[in-house]
């Protein structure tokens, strides 16, 4: 048996979603592949081929991250899958290997992925860096520590991402840790969700001051 390591190819993308899709227990579908196809150029992902059959993939969404200041290159990884039939065999684990000898290749000096598997992800050098925490109470308790200077509140479109964009930036710009967001973030993790298989629109909010200037916004689902 032949074991190749590569980019994907937009040919190969009917077999990443089936892949992606059974190893997160999701169904594979015609619009989820092409989403695939219009945000994840083929370069993002490697593959796995074992007699031409994708068997493991690793993504390497490109980020920018702020980190004391400087805009640092930053790999989001993820997903990582494989096949049922072909875990503990050692391929997603080579593809993993080479996706990051890819990302020092192209000047990604920092990489993160979500996961609950610590100890095997500790063995290809990740190491947990930070938690998430979180709180809820009653709205009642809430006191504002500023006052508005006036403004209003007014519903906004979640295609309409490029209007909430500069919010975010002026508010991030001096932060450490958080991420420049690309237009596929926006568009997948931030006003869309998934529920049922079915792509959804979150629900947008933003303040608008008493000038007619967009100041903040709120984005939730239903």
């Amino acid at each position: 048996m032949v074991f190749e390591i590569r980019n994907l190819t937009l040919d190969d993308y009917d077999q990443a979603m089936f892949l992606e899709s059974t190893a997160f227990y999701n169904r594979p579908s015609p619009e989820r592949t092409e989403l695939m196809r219009k945000w994840f150029p083929p370069s993002w992902t490697l593959g796995g081929f074992l007699d031409g059959k994708l068997v493991a993939d690793v993504r390497a969404t490109p980020f920018i991250r702020r980190m004391d200041g400087v805009e640092t290159p930053f790999a989001a990884v993820g997903p990582v899958a494989s096949l049922a039939a072909y875990r503990r065999q050692g391929y997603a684990g080579q593809v993993l290997t080479a996706s990051l000898a890819q990302m020092r290749e192209r000047g990604q000096a920092l990489s993160g992925l979500f996961t609950p598997h610590d100890a095997l992800y500790r063995r290809y050098g990740w190491e947990r860096a930070e938690a998430k925490l979180g709180y809820s109470f009653p709205p009642r308790d809430v006191r504002l520590r500023f006052r508005s200077s006036g403004g209003r509140t007014v519903p906004g479109m979640a295609d309409d991402w490029q209007r909430l964009e500069p919010i975010y930036e002026q508010q991030m710009a001096s932060g450490n840790g958080p991420y420049k967001r690309s237009a596929v973030w926006w568009n997948e993790a931030i006003t869309h969700d998934y529920e049922n298989d079915k792509r959804i629109e979150r629900d947008v909010v933003l303040w608008v001051n008493d000038a007619g200037e967009d100041r903040g916004y709120m984005v939730y689902k239903h």
